[in-house]
């Protein structure tokens, strides 16, 4: 970043050069800038009006050019400059605004600066006015910002995006499922009572009782055996209550 310089041009301008280091002003104004006399200083003495000085404001633009011309016309008119003094000083005129006119056509063609126009002004230590103090970017960071973004660049920005993007759908399913958890334990149920009767007119259905596994062989040597057995068993009905096998295979 550097300093703008903060001198005015007449049309009301800023020049929005960079200024020297620690200056208010380039160094063509720096340079060239009018210095008024102090206002303690005692005044010049009388002199004739032929031999008075047309001060004239430096001829840096199409404006300052117009304002010279008019000046040197008021004073021919109020005899304080002669008809041949005129003469030179138009045609000098003349050649500063054909060569503003080509300085013009020039900048023109080039990426200039956005014109300014002050909207403030501040007294100098000199007593001339100056424009507001700015600040602006260097050639090259303006370069940069200017130039269209590279590839890494368009990447890194879509990642961001996407990581952006993934947080902000986190965010909004994590309230999402937060939400029911909060509303099912803040809500009360109320269970009805149920009331069981028996029906007397409904039998249950049981299923017949088997014989116990000790009534049946499955040895191949015995198994005419086991059939003469099984045939000889009483229906689990019959057997004791304390016993557990039937009465033939005690």
């Amino acid at each position: 970043m550097y300093n703008e310089c903060r001198h005015i041009f007449t049309s009301g301008r800023k020049c929005q050069s960079p200024a020297l280091k620690a200056e208010d002003f380039c160094y063509f104004h720096h340079k060239t800038r009018r210095r008024p006399s102090p206002a303690n200083q005692p005044y010049e003495p009388y002199t004739e009006p032929k031999e008075t000085t047309l001060n004239l404001s430096p001829l840096e633009d199409a404006d300052a050019i117009q304002l010279a011309i008019s000046d040197v016309v008021l004073a021919l008119a109020a005899n304080r400059i002669d008809s041949r003094r005129a003469r030179i000083l138009i045609y000098g005129l003349q050649v500063a605004s054909q060569n503003n006119r080509h300085r013009a056509a020039m900048a023109a063609k080039e990426a200039a600066p956005i014109e300014q126009t002050v909207r403030e002004a501040h007294e100098h230590a000199d007593g001339t006015l100056i424009g507001p103090e700015k600040q602006s970017p260097e050639p090259e960071e303006a370069a940069a910002r200017k130039r269209p973004p590279s590839l890494g660049e368009i990447l890194l920005r879509q990642a961001e995006e996407l990581s952006a993007r993934k947080a902000e759908e986190a965010r909004l399913n994590a309230e999402t499922v937060d939400a029911p958890e909060s509303a099912e334990q803040t809500k009360t149920f109320l269970l009805p009572k149920v009331l069981a009767v028996a029906d007397p007119s409904h039998q249950i259905a049981t299923r017949p009782q088997q014989a116990p596994p000790c009534c049946f062989r499955t040895s191949r040597k015995s198994h005419q055996k086991d059939k003469l057995q099984r045939s000889t068993c009483s229906s689990p009905e019959s057997w004791p209550p304390e016993s557990r096998t039937c009465p033939s295979h005690r």
